[in-house]
C-alpha cells in the first residue's frame, strides 16, 4: 500500500464540520485505517487530562464497523505515549481522500498506567440524539472499553485497567434550557 494523505473532518452529531486536518494513511484493510497526524494548531490545548502540544503525534485508528475511534498521542518533546483518546463516533464515512466520522458526544482517555476516564457523559445526555444513537454510542463505549479491561492492542502496553473519576476542575454545567 502506498502512504496517502487524506483529510479527516470531525462532524458533530448534526452533520457540522467541527474541524478538519489532514493525515497520511499508513495501513489499510476493509476493517480500519491507521493514519498518522500531527497537531498543527500554534498553541497547546490543555484539557485537565493531558496537553495536546504542536508536533504531537497521534496514530489515529479508525473504523469501518465500529462505533469509536481510537488515538494514540505521542509527545513531540520525547516521543513517549501521552495517552489514548477514544472518541466515540459512528463508523467513518470514506470518499477518495475524505474521512469523516460522526462525534457522538462521548469520549474515554486512557493513561500508559492503565487509568482511563470517562469524558464527556453530560454531552451525550444533552445531545439531540435518537435513542437507538445513544444506544450504538453506548455500545462503542461498552466495545472500547472492554478492549482497555482486557488490554487488547493498542491497550496491551498500559498498566493495570482502573476506572477513576475525572481529577480536575470541570467547567460548570449549564442551566437546562426551558
Amino acid at each position: 500500500m502506498r502512504i496517502r494523505t487524506i483529510t479527516i473532518s470531525k462532524l458533530g452529531h448534526d452533520r457540522r464540520v467541527i474541524f478538519s486536518w489532514q493525515g497520511l494513511v499508513v495501513e489499510q484493510d476493509e476493517q480500519q485505517l491507521l493514519v498518522h497526524a500531527h497537531w498543527e494548531r500554534s498553541e497547546p490545548l490543555f484539557l485537565g487530562y493531558t496537553v495536546f502540544e504542536p508536533g504531537d503525534l497521534f496514530v489515529e485508528t479508525y473504523f469501518t464497523q465500529r462505533w469509536f475511534s481510537i488515538w494514540e498521542i505521542r509527545s513531540q518533546r520525547n516521543h513517549r505515549t501521552k495517552g489514548w483518546y477514544c472518541n466515540i463516533c459512528r463508523p467513518i464515512e470514506l470518499d477518495g481522500d475524505q474521512l469523516r466520522f460522526e462525534d457522538m458526544e462521548l469520549d474515554l482517555f486512557v493513561f500508559p498506567d492503565g487509568r482511563f476516564v470517562l469524558l464527556d457523559e453530560e454531552d451525550l445526555l444533552r445531545a439531540d440524539l435518537s435513542p437507538a444513537d445513544v444506544e450504538q454510542a453506548r455500545a462503542g463505549l461498552r466495545e472500547v472499553t472492554s478492549w482497555i479491561l482486557t488490554r487488547q492492542p493498542p491497550f496491551d502496553r498500559i498498566g493495570p485497567p482502573r476506572a477513576i473519576e475525572p481529577f480536575w476542575d470541570l467547567p460548570p454545567t449549564p442551566p437546562p434550557i426551558p
